[in-house]
């Protein structure tokens, strides 16, 4: 439960008190890889659920904002509820490019389930922005037997004020 309070605590003044408050909405839907402990399927503590194949759907809905710094840079923070983690989220820095900053590139960690992320963020004229997302974690408790997430999202991006 302290995982759960300390990763609100960590993400919810980025989300709220972002510099020009530039929110999205965000859907994923991939694909984790797990290493399995056969004595545990189902985890209420830990808020997981293990099957006994080590690859899983993985699907979140995530709101979060990015935050422009200038000169092409941006902090991104997520807040998600996703499966089979219930509740998750991240935080990166990244680099726009292109002329028209349609292209943005972040590293990141995810704090719960511990993992490092690369994101591709691909913004034609259409509004809707596209997503590629490769994670990699430990396979240890930390990061609760995760070894891999590779996900595909659409976001939407909500104007914000300011």
């Amino acid at each position: 439960m302290m995982k759960k309070i300390l990763l609100l605590i960590l993400l919810i003044p980025g989300l709220l008190y972002s510099q020009n408050k530039l929110f999205y909405v965000e859907t994923n839907a991939g694909v984790s890889t797990t290493v399995n402990y056969e004595d545990e399927v189902v985890d209420i503590v830990d808020m997981s659920v293990t099957y006994e194949n080590n690859d899983k759907f993985m699907g979140s809905l995530s709101v979060g904002t990015y935050i422009p710094m200038g000169d092409y840079s941006l902090i991104d923070v997520q807040l998600s509820l996703s499966y089979p983690y219930i509740l998750s989220g991240r935080v990166g820095v990244g680099s726009y490019y292109g002329e028209r900053e349609q292209i943005a590139i972040i590293l990141g960690v995810r704090p719960y389930p511990l993992t490092g992320y690369v994101q591709l963020n691909i913004r034609p004229n259409t509004g809707l922005h596209f997503t590629v997302c490769g994670e990699i974690g430990t396979g240890s408790d930390i990061s609760l037997g995760t070894r891999s997430i590779f996900n595909f999202g659409l976001r939407y991006p909500i104007k914000g004020k300011g």
